[in-house]
């Protein structure tokens, strides 16, 4: 029964670090950024780059407080209900933030990574680890980001669970 539960921790190892693998592909056969054209002053050359750094960190901030919210609560519904305005409207409905399924259970945890693909830009991913019942388990949370009204929500959300085998 012990070499069943080793099998069945390093499959589910397995499946989350090729998961990983195929949200950040390798670099190597990815386009190379055409160069901007002449015309284009340096002014506006660092304009541009200074309002991409501000949107990615507002677009940190708002992840490390989403993934802090997320794994830390008092119960399923009252999470949902604090990370909900993160969230688009149809991400709302898809990962059912207004239903309380009525589960009082607590957890704490910290988020430690937080890691954006390199071919698109609007995926993150969120690693970090959760506590419930005195027993810690990594955590992975798969991000789309889209932005409305200047301001990065959530669109799209997976969540996966490992648990070490030993």
């Amino acid at each position: 029964m012990k070499r069943n539960f080793l099998i069945i921790g390093s499959l589910v190892i397995a499946l989350i670090v090729i998961s990983l693998i195929a949200f950040f592909p390798s670099n190597s056969n990815s386009k190379k950024e055409s160069k901007p054209s002449t015309t284009q002053t340096t002014s506006s050359k660092e304009e541009e780059k200074t309002q991409e750094s501000t949107e990615l960190t507002q677009t940190l901030d708002m992840l490390e407080d989403f993934g802090n919210k997320w794994i830390n609560y008092s119960s399923i519904y009252n999470r949902n209900q604090s990370v909900k305005e993160l969230f688009t409207q149809q991400a709302i409905k898809d990962n059912s933030l207004n239903v309380d399924p009525h589960v009082e259970i607590r957890a704490t945890g910290t988020i430690t990574t937080i890691s954006q693909s390199m071919t698109e830009n609007n995926k993150f991913v969120l690693v970090g680890i959760e506590k419930t019942n005195n027993n810690p388990t990594k955590i992975f949370l798969e991000i789309e980001i889209e932005e409305e009204n200047n301001q990065p929500l959530i669109s799209k959300l997976t969540v996966s669970y490992a648990r070490g085998a030993y």
